[in-house]
């Protein structure tokens, strides 16, 4: 009973919210990683991020894509030039299947909105 409750806790906000709905809504570490962003942006401090490195050697693969546990347009991002978005969890899967090693982790000021390497 206590497993289909479960079962039920993550499915059921998923068909009625969208794919991730239970992350958004129930993780426990939610709350702590958008207060961490917070504190971060209110210090000052620099922090850890996917960075294209050289976009132009993308051949457009699509296996940083398929590497993503957040189903993340990464292929679309690289194209953009940069790695920008608040549901990537920095874990590099994305580095790691990527052929050509065009994605890499970097540390960004607060104070550069660029992506700028520090």
């Amino acid at each position: 009973m206590i497993y289909y409750g479960i079962l039920c806790l993550i499915l059921i906000p998923a068909l009625l919210f969208g794919k991730r709905a239970f992350c958004h809504y129930f993780c426990w570490m939610a709350p702590f990683m958008a207060l961490g962003m917070k504190l971060r942006g209110i210090l000052h401090l620099p922090g850890l991020h996917i960075q294209v490195r050289d976009k132009a050697q993308c051949v457009s693969c699509g296996k940083c894509s398929k590497e993503c546990p957040m189903s993340l347009p990464v292929q679309e991002m690289v194209q953009a030039g940069h790695i920008g978005n608040a549901e990537c969890i920095q874990c590099g899967s994305c580095i790691d299947g990527c052929p050509h090693h065009i994605l890499g982790y970097g540390m960004r000021s607060q104070n550069h909105g660029d992506g700028e390497k520090t």
